[in-house]
């Protein structure tokens, strides 16, 4: 019984361990690759970089060196700035970035590293601007949208008076 307990204990003294944290000044990237200052193992474990107010600007999961899971960054006012997944190193599934309002000013998703499908360009009111398609990584098409181009004119003679 006494065998048991202390196996129970081991084991769970080794999962709340975990994954490694460190503050991302700490982080060094070498040929791709990402370690922690003086040291000559790549990297496992979470690598989070704060603002001067204390809010979290970017969360980085990494296994031997290599992005590896989500990556999240955020504006100083706490909005999600970007996401984007990774599998040892290669971006895979769906890539956003953010306007500082939280609206989606740019989407799109990859596919074994390489950008697929339509990668779309919003303004900070949501209106679609642009589309790009891609297959395999390469460019197919590019389609510009309908804009309000009185907004805009308006919007550039006020930036010139």
């Amino acid at each position: 019984m006494k065998k048991i307990f202390f196996l129970l204990i081991t084991i769970f003294a080794l999962i709340s361990c975990g994954e490694k944290e460190i503050d991302i000044s700490k982080k060094q990237v070498r040929n791709g690759v990402v370690y922690t200052v003086n040291s000559d193992t790549p990297f496992s474990g979470k690598i989070i970089g704060k603002y001067p107010n204390g809010q979290t600007e970017v969360l980085e999961n990494y296994i031997n060196g290599k992005p590896n899971g989500e990556q999240i960054s955020y504006y100083e006012n706490g909005q999600i700035k970007e996401k984007i997944c990774y599998e040892q190193g290669i971006p895979i599934g769906e890539f956003v970035r953010y306007y500082d309002n939280g609206s989606i000013a740019y989407d799109g998703k990859y596919v074994n590293g390489l950008k697929e499908g339509n990668w779309n360009i919003y303004d900070e009111n949501k209106q679609l601007l642009v589309t790009k398609q891609y297959q395999k990584g390469n460019l197919i098409s590019i389609q510009q949208h309908l804009v309000d181009v009185d907004k805009i004119k308006t919007k550039i003679n006020s930036l010139f008076n």
